[in-house]
């Protein structure tokens, strides 16, 4: 009975009279993904700013990167006789990956899609996509626009930039245009870095001072401002200590770009390990941002000069080199099996392993007949992992931040 209600409500909410007026399952999730919710009821005063959508120029693309690409995930598909994958990422690859795989396989349109790839449905899961189609009606934009300016009050107050709004008492969502603009040139400030989305891929978001401002990168950015603070903390930030830093589940490769920014002189590599389909999507974004000889695509011999290299996760499950000091997880284990996390967190577990951090929710929720992942109920099953913190997000409800190292013997 009650899947059958919720099959009816989803249906309703699907519907295309309904979409045309802004009321749609993806934006009923972002109003309930704002971390300031007593903003809805002010949601027509929040300062509008319109998305903006950047061209990428196809002819500063270099085609041996998509030369690369089709070898490295031909190689992918002619290997692996199965893959480590949850019942949720299977459907979601059959159900808007298909047209990236066929591609990369078999056509010769891979550059004009991956140039395209952040207005595409073959980013779903890693960003918004063609999911900002919903953002068309009067109401669409202000539901997008609500959690762009949540998103980025909520970095400026994890930054001290703004004072941290209280849903007890005070005033709530008291901020001009002139007041949001200013608050972004505080946050570079503190940052010490330009915050603009890179043009790659076609990008949109929302411009503020010319900065393109996008849904995942401010997440990206907190997160890897976080594992920075938490490393200081932990004292291992000293610039001579440099570390092998290994990324498992990491979407377009977002954080990556950060961490390798923020984190510049401490970095000695970074692995990414990802689904194959998926890490080479990582292969266009970052072999287009760093220089392209800097990131050694999957299935790809190892090059000593290279920093980034990416990894399919069965290519790194069955690799005997496991020398990863720091290794981070966000938003991407509870998508998972107990048994692949389990999997993942038995090959971390050795005695190079400095820091496992871990950004995730604990949802109690169930899709294809399996509940999402605990990362901490697994953990607790790991002889050798200990909690060390866990700590509430700043960026999103509901998100927990927590760290781990080795148990002393």
């Amino acid at each position: 009975m009650e899947n059958k209600r919720k099959y009816l409500i989803k249906k309703i909410l699907n519907s295309k009279a309904l979409n045309y007026f802004g009321i749609s399952i993806i934006n009923l999730d972002f109003l309930l993904y704002v971390s300031h919710y007593k903003w809805i009821f002010k949601i027509f005063k929040i300062p509008y700013f319109k998305i903006n959508f950047l061209q990428s120029d196809i002819n500063q693309i270099d085609e041996k990167i998509i030369s690369r690409i089709k070898k490295s995930y031909s190689i992918s598909m002619s290997s692996e006789q199965g893959q480590n994958i949850s019942g949720m990422w299977d459907y979601d690859l059959n159900q808007y990956y298909h047209e990236i795989h066929d591609s990369i396989l078999n056509k010769d349109n891979t550059l004009e899609l991956f140039n395209n790839m952040f207005r595409s449905k073959f980013v779903f899961g890693l960003a918004s996509g063609d999911a900002v189609k919903h953002s068309n009606s009067f109401l669409g934009k202000k539901i997008w626009n609500i959690k762009y300016i949540d998103s980025i009050i909520s970095l400026s107050s994890y930054l001290g930039c703004t004072r941290y709004e209280s849903p007890q008492q005070g005033d709530y969502a008291q901020y001009s245009k002139v007041d949001i603009e200013n608050i972004i040139v505080d946050i570079e400030n503190q940052v010490k870095s330009n915050i603009s989305f890179p043009n790659i891929g076609s990008p949109y978001g929302i411009t503020i001072k010319e900065n393109l401002l996008t849904q995942e990168d401010l997440e990206h950015l907190y997160a890897a401002l976080r594992i920075k603070e938490y490393l200081t903390h932990l004292g291992l930030l000293k610039e001579s200590n440099k570390f092998n830093f290994l990324e498992i589940g990491g979407g377009y490769g977002g954080l990556c770009r950060w961490l390798n920014i923020i984190l510049e002189k401490n970095i000695n590599t970074y692995t990414l390990v990802d689904l194959p389909l998926v890490s080479q999507i990582q292969a266009f974004f970052l072999s287009s941002f760093f220089e392209k000889d800097n990131v050694v695509l999957a299935n790809e011999k190892n090059n000593l000069n290279s920093k980034i290299i990416l990894k399919t996760d069965l290519e790194y499950l069955n690799d005997t080199e496991n020398n990863y000091n720091i290794v981070l997880n966000q938003n991407s284990m509870p998508e998972m099996t107990d048994e692949i996390v389990e999997e993942y967190l038995n090959k971390i577990s050795n005695d190079n392993l400095k820091y496992f951090f871990s950004f995730n929710h604990e949802a109690i929720s169930t899709h294809f007949n399996q509940q999402q992942v605990s990362v901490r109920e697994i953990c607790e099953k790991n002889p050798k992992l200990n909690l060390v913190l866990r700590n509430p997000s700043f960026m999103r409800n509901g998100y927990l931040e927590e760290v781990y190292d080795l148990k002393k013997s």
